[in-house]
């Protein structure tokens, strides 16, 4: 649906050099791979669910999130947003979802004409991301959040540490054969 970024209530440290400690503390979603990231690139992640995220941003517990994207912090982190880094640190992923037993029991001609469908709506979604994406940070600057840009070798910088340090971690928890396969499956 979008990429994502960090929503800040507070001005940006070193916002696109993943190596700088930020004395920033990220509510993070309560899962392993969020906090190794905002670990790893400087910040102090800080488990905290959906629920509570905005009362922890708006009460000083935390001075931001990250885990959502220009579109996400619009809708739900507006009032409390006054920097924006779109770093791409994630895709929101939404998923299509049957049932392999209902899937299996599909005419062929039916499998198909959802896997069509769904394949469809991947491109279109690819297709306006950019845009989409452009239009909610320009959502968030009108409402008087600062977009806080960073360039294509800074993203670059903090995808190359991700993956050289998270990604060890993270493949080991899931299983280095199935999360390797995964990842060779990948086309860049």
């Amino acid at each position: 649906m979008y990429f994502g970024g960090i929503s800040l209530n507070r001005e940006p440290v070193s916002p696109g050099d993943p190596n700088a400690p930020k004395g920033i503390k990220l509510r993070v979603p309560p899962m392993k791979t969020f906090q190794l990231l905002a670990d790893t690139t400087g910040y102090l992640g800080t488990p905290i669910p959906f629920s509570d995220a905005f009362t922890a941003v708006q009460t000083g517990v935390v001075d931001g999130v990250i885990g959502s994207g220009a579109e996400g912090y619009y809708s739900s982190f507006r009032d409390v947003t006054k920097y924006y880094i779109p770093s791409n640190t994630h895709f929101e992923v939404w998923y299509l979802i049957i049932n392999k037993d209902t899937f299996d029991r599909l005419k062929p001609e039916l499998k198909k004409q959802l896997e069509d469908v769904a394949g469809q709506f991947e491109s279109r979604r690819w297709k306006a991301a950019q845009a989409d994406q452009a239009a909610n940070e320009k959502r968030l600057a009108d409402y008087g959040a600062k977009i806080v840009p960073i360039s294509d070798a800074e993203i670059a910088a903090t995808a190359k540490k991700i993956q050289e340090k998270v990604w060890p971690a993270v493949l080991k928890d899931v299983g280095v054969d199935w999360g390797q396969s995964v990842l060779d499956s990948i086309v860049e």
